[in-house]
């Protein structure tokens, strides 16, 4: 997980780009699907969306 890269997600209607990363929370912004505007910030915890990364829920969009 790198700042910048785009993930999608297969429960949700939204995209998410990292905007930040500490060791403990990952800052995201949360993008519409149809024209990838904001859609707001939000954060995650950091070993959570990673388990969510590896689990396949989040994927990496290359749009």
């Amino acid at each position: 997980m790198f700042k910048g890269e785009l993930y999608r997600s297969k429960s949700n209607p939204f995209r998410i780009k990292i905007v930040g990363i500490s060791s403990v929370k990952v800052k995201v912004q949360k993008l519409t699907d149809d024209d990838l505007e904001a859609g707001g910030v939000t954060h995650f915890n950091y070993d959570d969306l990673m388990t969510r990364i590896e689990s396949g829920e989040w994927q990496l969009d290359y749009k």
